[in-house]
């Protein structure tokens, strides 16, 4: 639910600042925020179904 934030707030700035071809800075800082909070969900979730073999049937015998 953090990622919605960023996504968000970077949608609204550049939908009510429509410059084309270069976007204001904290619309980009928010992008790049909302980048990074995508990559740490992967990868917990990663380590939650490969570490910890959560949601995976063991197979059968």
């Amino acid at each position: 639910m953090v990622e919605f934030r960023p996504a968000g707030t970077s949608l609204f700035l550049r939908l009510h600042h429509p410059q084309f071809i270069v976007p204001g800075l904290l619309a980009i800082g928010l992008s790049v925020l909302d980048f990074l909070c995508l990559g740490v969900a992967g990868w917990l979730g990663g380590k939650l179904v490969y570490g910890h073999r959560l949601g995976v049937n063991p197979p059968s015998a």
